[in-house]
């Protein structure tokens, strides 16, 4: 394995510029062999983090098969502080939040399912902490000085389904 810098890797392909080292491309007698040809390509990221002035999230893990079903098996840390967000949420969503929310989440899925938001196909595990947490989403308030909540997602309790 060869060691390259992000947007070497990408390219065009994202339309950004990230410049991290650490991403992993496969070599054949020297020659780097173009994503499109490689059977199997996986992308490991050691780490990539993001920070604004009250937040930080971080994620590791790794991306298969690049150039055909992209499948994810991530691990993300988080701790946001929810009004640094506000802007990112449509207006006509009704939904207003405030407190810190903090946690680590494991996930496996691929992009088809993440694209339709089939979330009964993804695998969630994590805990998550809300501090000083206030949401109304259209006329519905939920609020929580503290609280922790642990989830599994699908169910792994075949029991606990509604038919």
């Amino acid at each position: 394995m060869l060691f390259g810098n992000m947007f070497s890797v990408f390219g065009e392909l994202l339309d950004m510029s990230i410049q991290h080292a650490g991403v992993q491309l496969k070599v054949v007698d020297g020659q780097r062999v173009p994503f499109s040809k490689q059977k199997g390509t996986e992308v490991v990221i050691h780490q990539f983090s993001a920070s604004t002035p009250y937040s930080h999230f971080s994620t590791k893990g790794k991306l298969n098969d690049l150039f055909s079903k992209v499948s994810c098996e991530l691990t993300t840390k988080t701790n946001v502080l929810l009004e640094e967000f506000k802007s990112m949420i449509p207006k006509d969503l009704k939904l207003k939040m405030a407190g810190k929310v903090a946690g680590e989440i494991s996930s496996k899925f691929n992009l088809k399912q993440l694209e339709k938001m089939l979330l009964d196909k993804m695998k969630f595990k994590g805990d998550l902490t809300f501090s000083n947490l206030a949401v109304n989403y259209d006329g519905m308030d939920i609020k929580t000085s503290n609280s922790v909540v642990e989830f599994t997602l699908p169910n792994p309790n075949k029991s606990a389904i509604i038919s």
